[in-house]
């Protein structure tokens, strides 16, 4: 009965398919999953925290580099500073390690959820990242709408 249950087509309607054989047990919910082995909870946390590193340490990068301009600008060093900070080659090079820190850290937290999806750390830093991605689209909605109404303003404002 088992096997005629198994090798029946899908879209056999229910009036001619056989009862359920009585050995088959009740689906449970979740099986649950063993604990993590203490050497694979070091690669887990291991794992995030270079993903935390390669998704952190770009804009520390960008941010010295800022502070780092400043200060030179302040000290009369603006020949050095406009050719710096108009340098496309040094903002393109920040802009390209951002984005592929940003997506190794990224590949790296999917590779912790799913290799070991017992690790707290792992759980944590996918929230973390969620939270963070939501801010950034925050972030650029509030900008557009800004940019959009301070537009509106200026052309209002405009005689003729």
């Amino acid at each position: 009965m088992n096997n005629q249950w198994n090798q029946m087509p899908s879209n056999m309607p229910p009036q001619q398919r056989p009862p359920m054989p009585p050995n088959m047990p009740p689906r449970q919910g979740k099986m649950p999953r063993p604990e993590l082995s203490p050497e694979d909870k070091k690669q887990a946390d291991k794992l995030c925290i270079i993903s935390m590193i390669l998704m952190f340490a770009p804009m520390v990068v960008i941010f010295l580099k800022n502070i780092i301009l400043g200060l030179l600008f302040d000290a009369g060093k603006e020949e050095f500073y406009y050719n710096i900070a108009s340098s496309y080659v040094l903002g393109s090079i920040l802009t390209f390690l951002m984005a592929g820190c940003g997506i190794a850290a990224l590949v790296l937290m999917i590779l912790v959820r799913v290799k070991y999806p017992q690790s707290v750390f792992g759980k944590v830093l996918m929230w973390l990242y969620i939270a963070l991605a939501i801010l950034v689209v925050v972030f650029i909605a509030v900008t557009i709408i800004t940019c959009g109404l301070a537009f509106i303003s200026c052309v209002r404002n405009c005689p003729g």
